[in-house]
Order: structure tokens, then C-alpha cells, then sequence
């Protein structure tokens, strides 16, 4: 942990033996969810220094992207190396909607603001709509040839 107004870090606080890849804080909360490169994730309470929550390797691979659905805090999207992108319970970690897969390396995600949807980016230069109610790609668009690393939604 670092204060950002010191060189040097506060506090170093193991929650794995796995490689650690991304972390994402729930709003107004002392727990942030980890995700790995086993294809785990879980909920870490900083406040008790232990896991609320810990799902085994969910993906196959690295999970490289964790977002929180804006109209349900329990709800959180992945995407992975695996080419899956699933959805999350935060209260018990279990999988509750999961998209087909091989869609490729998927690098970010970002929340419909309206609706249960997602996007995500690929590796191979794909902007997916994913609806996570039906567990289906609904749409693929291509205008890159190379990765796309970030997705959002027009405000």
C-alpha cells in the first residue's frame, strides 16, 4: 500500500501465491476485488486483511479487466486471456453468466449505463457487445486490425 505522498510504500500486504493483474475498489468500502493470472478472483477486505470472498481460477487464464455492473454493486464483469468474459456474483463469487468464448484475447470491459450489457475489446481487433441476461454476443465489430486495449460508452 503506498501514500502517494511518500517514496517509499506504507504496508505490504500478500493476498495470493498467484501472480497478481488487476484490482478494482468497491465505492465507499475498505474491499477491493483481485483478480490473477490463475484465472482467479475474490474480495479482499483491507479493513480485516483477509478474503471476503475467493472464487477458484474461474478462467483458464489471466484476467486482465474486472469492472462493477453500475446499476447492480454485487454484480462484476471479467475478461480474460481465456477469451471468456463471465460475470460475477461479489456475494458469494459465483459465476452467473458466462459468454461463449473463443473470442479471442479480451482486454477491457465497460458496462452499458442503461442496460445489462457489456463491451469488450479484443486482441483481435473485435468490439464485442455481450448481453449478459442471455449469456450471447449479440454483436461483433471490426474497424481495427490490430488489438483494441480499451473500450467505453458514449455518455
Amino acid at each position: 500500500m503506498w501514500n502517494v505522498s511518500r517514496d517509499s510504500y506504507k504496508e505490504m500486504i500478500k493476498v495470493s501465491e498467484a501472480a497478481f493483474h488487476n484490482l478494482a475498489f468497491f465505492e465507499k468500502s475498505s474491499s477491493a476485488v483481485c483478480s490473477f493470472k490463475d484465472g482467479s478472483v475474490g474480495v479482499y477486505s483491507l479493513q480485516k486483511r483477509g478474503w471476503e470472498s475467493l472464487a477458484s481460477p474461474g478462467h483458464r487464464e489471466t484476467i486482465f479487466d474486472a469492472k462493477f455492473c453500475p446499476s447492480n454493486a454485487n454484480h462484476l464483469a471479467t475478461a480474460s486471456f481465456d477469451g471468456t468474459v463471465k460475470v460475477w456474483d461479489v456475494r458469494s463469487m459465483e459465476c452467473v453468466s458466462s459468454s461463449p468464448g473463443n473470442e479471442g484475447v479480451l482486454y477491457c470491459l465497460s458496462w452499458s449505463p442503461t442496460e445489462p450489457v457489456l463491451l469488450a475489446s479484443s486482441a483481435e481487433g473485435h468490439v464485442l457487445v455481450y448481453d449478459v441476461e442471455r449469456g450471447v454476443v449479440v454483436t461483433r465489430i471490426q474497424h481495427h486490425t490490430d488489438a483494441v486495449f480499451r473500450v467505453a460508452w458514449c455518455p
